[in-house]
């Protein structure tokens, strides 16, 4: 499927440490999840009229959690991160913390070189 949608997702995270309604903090209106082919997305809308030390202790808790760049008019240009590991390319809604894309690469990286040693790549 080369697009997908979801408003509010329940969202897993690779990490049972983690939260997983991240997504009900009182300062976030909504979250979507886009898919454009093998990229997904993670957009938080935050409340209409938020406090700006609302939305910093949100934001710190978002940092603390996933890989993101923030949106502003102010800014022209921002990165794109990704939102889950290397790896992943069928499950919408598994979205990776950032410990988690870490271990998935190390494991893959190993596996790769393990292979490569032994002559099978």
């Amino acid at each position: 499927m080369l697009f997908q949608a979801v408003r509010d997702p329940r969202i897993i995270f690779g990490d049972s440490l983690v939260d997983k309604n991240f997504y009900t903090d009182p300062n976030i209106q909504t979250v979507y999840i886009l898919r454009l082919a093998y990229s997904v997305f993670v957009i938080v809308g935050w409340q209409p009229g938020i406090k700006k030390s609302e939305q910093e202790t949100s934001e710190n808790k978002l940092n603390a959690l996933l890989p993101h760049t923030l949106l502003s008019a102010t800014k022209k240009h921002a990165a794109i991160e990704r939102s889950t590991d290397c790896i992943n390319s069928e499950h919408l809604y598994l979205i990776h913390t950032i410990q988690k894309q870490e271990f998935a690469d190390l494991y893959l990286l190993n596996l790769l070189i393990s292979k490569k040693s032994k002559g099978t790549v």
